[in-house]
């Protein structure tokens, strides 16, 4: 009789200490939505769509629309006949490097 009354008291201390386990984990995540995070408010420059402070400042040169990007991929190369380069949708064993130009607002090509 001695153990099926610890096989009882067993199984009861684990019974508990499951439901305090799911107990904790709700704590926790109700706990995690319960304060809301204060963002910074929109700069007046931008809020109010005022001029662009450093417009003015910037030389004719350097008012371009590109960015050069730097990137990697596992991409399968395509090669175009015209010589550029495209990459798939399917995997390649090796890493490929290399550099893009994105053209960013501007006349759209």
């Amino acid at each position: 009789m001695e153990s099926h009354a610890l096989r009882a008291s067993n199984f009861l201390r684990a019974a508990w200490s499951a439901k305090s386990l799911v107990l904790l984990a709700v704590a926790l995540m109700l706990s995690g939505c319960a304060t809301p995070r204060k963002l910074m408010p929109t700069p007046n420059v931008y809020a109010l769509d005022l001029e662009q402070p450093y417009a003015a400042s910037l030389p004719v040169e350097l008012r371009t629309v590109g960015v050069n990007l730097l990137y990697a991929t596992d991409r399968l190369p395509q090669p175009r006949e015209n010589g550029q380069l495209d990459y798939g949708d399917g995997r390649d064993m090796s890493l490929a490097i290399g550099e893009a130009v994105v053209n960013i607002g501007g006349e759209a090509t």
